[in-house]
């Protein structure tokens, strides 16, 4: 019977780095010998964190000590593991896109995982080959002009423990994936999502202990189904948790519970160029989402000033999707709303659409009136 060789991969610190003048050197070693043994074997010094990477087997974990590290990430093979200790990812001088971004789009990611994937503008992506396993712990990733990490065709992606600051894309990012886990992680000051799940019709996410703020969404969910959010913190978003259908949707079956939604009233203005509305003052908003189960929240402190014209304002929000194409009448939403705090929310706490069922909520507020005990 083959056996799965296991090895470790050590980085140097970042004071070995700057004195070479590189953006990471790296020594690899081996771990079960593949005899038996446990005997380790010395790689000749790598120059990056990348390179680390690109000599990296499946199953090999790669160490990287405490230190800023100027480079972007691509991850091809399956079940490689990044652990970091007080690792900060930046751009460097010369930045170049990464297989995960848009060549005629002029941005740059930090950490892309990705094998092959086949996108158009007029069908759904196609995974040709998934990458499966991949784990990222603590690391921070920041300034990109891309998002901070983003996954296209994965399966079982597991990020935890780590930031993601300042990038102009989102925080964290998952596209046409199974199984990504987000758990205790931070996403602050991004211009888009703080963590998403997208493109992903069984996706089984678990978003669960994170906290996102300052971003244009704390939590943004499209076109995805089958996924939790649970125990997150949303606050000082433009949108607190948004879950969207839209072409080619659908949205279904989440459950988001026991999430904290304060205050996301960040103003994001309409940007039309990209079909996107005026932001601010929501909470958790379900657009056109459907069978979603809200319960066990606590959303507070919503408002937006009325010139503002947000898409949607309140606390928790069910509407219709957006029309589909020639005027297709908005998916309506549908599931449970029932057993949240909701408090202090304008122009409503609960604003009720579609077939969803409000039940049990503690609220002062609601439209239509009657929702709230």
């Amino acid at each position: 019977m083959q056996r799965n060789r296991a090895r470790t991969l050590a980085v140097a610190s970042a004071a070995t780095l700057i004195a070479l003048g590189t953006a990471g050197p790296a020594a690899a070693h081996g771990g079960d010998d593949g005899h038996g043994g446990h005997g380790k074997n010395p790689a000749p010094p790598l120059a990056s964190i990348q390179d680390a990477v690109d000599a990296a087997q499946p199953g090999d974990t790669i160490h990287i000590p405490p230190g800023t590290y100027r480079e972007s990430v691509t991850i091809h093979e399956d079940g490689i593991s990044l652990r970091g200790d007080k690792v900060v990812i930046v751009p460097p001088a010369t930045p170049e896109p990464t297989p995960c971004d848009d060549d005629d789009v002029a941005r740059v990611s930090g950490i892309c995982i990705i094998d092959d994937v086949v996108f158009s503008d007029d069908a759904p992506p196609v995974v040709n080959d998934a990458v499966r396993g991949v784990s990222i712990r603590g690391v921070t990733v920041q300034g990109f002009s891309g998002d901070g990490l983003v996954a296209l065709g994965t399966e079982d992606l597991s990020v935890r423990d780590s930031r993601f600051e300042d990038n102009r894309g989102y925080g964290a990012a998952s596209f046409v994936t199974h199984r990504t886990t987000f758990e205790d992680n931070v996403s602050v000051g991004n211009d888009e999502a703080g963590f998403y799940v997208g493109d992903s019709p069984d996706s089984r996410a678990d978003v669960r202990g994170n906290y996102s703020a300052g971003n244009e969404f704390g939590f943004f969910f499209r076109n995805a189904s089958n996924g939790e959010a649970r125990g997150n913190v949303a606050e000082g978003n433009c949108f607190g948790v948004l879950i969207l259908a839209g072409a080619p949707g659908p949205a279904t079956d989440w459950l988001i519970r026991d999430n904290k939604v304060i205050a996301n009233n960040k103003e994001c203005p309409a940007r039309p160029a990209e079909g996107i509305p005026a932001l601010s003052g929501a909470g958790i908003v379900l657009f056109g989402a459907q069978d979603v189960h809200v319960r066990d929240n606590k959303v507070r402190g919503h408002s937006s000033d009325p010139a503002f014209e947000s898409v949607a304002q309140g606390g928790i929000v069910a509407l219709p999707g957006f029309p589909g194409p020639e005027g297709a009448p908005g998916i309506e939403p549908s599931g449970t709303v029932e057993d949240n705090k909701v408090r202090d929310n304008t122009p409503f706490d609960l604003v009720a659409g579609g077939t969803v069922l409000f039940e049990d909520n503690r609220c002062d507020t609601s439209n239509p009136p009657g929702r709230c005990d």
